[in-house]
């Protein structure tokens, strides 16, 4: 089982949002209405509970225009 926080959000409109991609990434990114900057997981094996299970993280850092909305490039 895998299971995937996403934080730090900013305030700025997500250019994600309608898109509806469905490529994974980017289909979780146009979800919300604002950008996550930070994504971590942990993994859990079911069958298995004694074994070690994963994680990691993911951070972003995205540019602002002047008017706080994020630059695509």
């Amino acid at each position: 089982m895998t299971t995937i926080y996403y934080s730090n959000f900013d305030t700025a409109k997500n250019p994600y949002k309608k898109l509806y991609l469905m490529n994974e990434n980017f289909f979780v990114k146009s979800l919300s209405a604002n950008n996550y900057r930070k994504m971590s997981y942990t993994i859990e094996y079911l069958q298995n509970p004694q074994s070690v299970p994963g994680n990691g993280s993911s951070e972003w850092t995205y540019n602002y225009d002047s008017n706080g909305q994020v630059i695509i490039n």
